[in-house]
């Protein structure tokens, strides 16, 4: 009998475990596919205000710096890091 200690569940229950665990994987994915766009956006804002000194014309002068290219985050939004 289903109710008994010891006994083997039915398709049904072993089903919803499975789709209960697959839906909890494609959750984390998601998860962590949104907090690494998350943070390229972030680190892509930062570099977009990023500044240095350059010496021109005989005067010290501060000029932007692209660290991270929109090719870079364009890159990291499609292929977001694994684990």
């Amino acid at each position: 009998m289903a109710g008994e200690a010891g006994a083997v569940p039915g398709p049904g229950v072993r089903r919803a475990r499975h789709a209960a665990r697959h839906a909890d994987r494609q959750a984390q994915i998601r998860d962590k596919a949104l907090e690494a766009i998350d943070e390229a956006i972030a680190k892509f804002r930062e570099d977009l205000r990023a500044t240095e000194q350059k010496l021109v014309d005989g005067e010290w002068v501060e000029l932007p710096v692209m660290r991270l290219t929109p090719r870079d985050l364009s890159h990291a939004l499609r292929q977001p890091e694994q684990g």
